[in-house]
This record gives C-alpha cells, structure tokens and sequence, in this order.
C-alpha cells in the first residue's frame, strides 16, 4: 500500500481502543508547544461557560479560541493533530501556564468513547480537569430549553453517532 501522508502519518505511542477491532487511538508526534491543559469538563447546562470565562481572565492562562473545540471527542478534528490543536489557542509560554478549554462531548460517553484513550495518548502534555455540577433539575430545564432550540444535544452540527456505540436500552429489547 502507498505511504500514507497528513495527519495520520505523523502517529506516535498507540493506545488501543476498548471494543475496536484492531484500530488504536494515537497522538500526533511533535514535541508539545504546549506542555500543559486545563480541560473543563460537565453537563451541557451545567456551567462549563461561567467557569471558563472566570478562568479566562487569568493572566497565566490561554483560553482557546473556540471554547468547544471538541479535540477529544470526535474523530473529524482528533485526524488534524495538535499542530491544529494548538493553533487554537493563543498561548505564549512566557506568560501562560495553561492552554484551556471547555467541551462538555468529554464527558458524554458512551457517545464519545476515545476521549480518555486520546487524553493518555498526549503524553508528554499535561491535564488538570475541572468537572462542573450544577443542581440536576435545573440543569435539566435548560438543557430542555437548550435542546428545544438547538434541535441538537451533542456535538458539531450534522455529527451522528457512531454505529454500534449505544447500547439499546431494556426497553427496546
């Protein structure tokens, strides 16, 4: 077979995927621009976007460009590699110590089901994560609210889950 070339080409240290038959999840090889991450992590409505702009205006920290960039969770922007990664952020490593995000696809499993296995295969890049709660019944009324006008609960516009990562519940067996 040819060469392969791109984002997939520049593989490192695989990390196998529970479940996948024969495929691993691997981090691009390129020594870290970015040496460490704060990831903020939580239900959709549960205040990831208060605590990411608190956070924001914190001189030793790079907020990325896109509070939702999604790295982790979906194939589609995981093929592109930290290089893409890192430009989203506007980290100078003499000011910042964090690079900082917030996706709440990290803590929708079994939808997204790489993100731990890409979060280990980053090494040497480091994590700290920040897990939000909020009151579940009013998280619930807006994410009802959300959902109602959004007309989507996960992901980028379009995305659908992968075939197979659900399991059916009781109900429908």
């Amino acid at each position: 077979s040819p060469p392969r070339t791109g984002p997939a080409a520049q593989l490192q240290r695989p990390c196998p995927v529970p479940g996948a038959d024969s495929t691993e999840v691997t981090a691009p090889a390129r020594a870290a621009m970015i040496p460490a991450y704060l990831l903020i992590i939580g239900a959709m409505k549960g205040g990831t976007t208060t605590v990411f702009e608190c956070l924001a205006q914190h001189p030793q920290i790079a907020p990325c460009s896109d509070k939702e960039p999604g790295f982790f969770a979906f194939e589609e922007y995981w093929s592109l590699g930290f290089e893409w990664f890192e430009e989203q952020f506007d980290f100078d490593p003499s000011r910042h110590a964090f690079a900082m995000e917030a996706s709440t696809d990290y803590s929708k499993h079994p939808f997204c089901v790489d993100v731990r296995d890409r979060i280990e295969a980053s090494e040497p890049r480091k994590f700290k994560l920040i897990y939000v709660l909020r009151h579940p019944l009013r998280r619930i009324e807006s994410h009802a609210r959300h959902t109602s006008v959004y007309k989507r609960e996960i992901g980028p516009p379009g995305w659908r889950c992968p075939e197979g990562s659900v399991r059916p519940s009781p109900e429908t067996d």
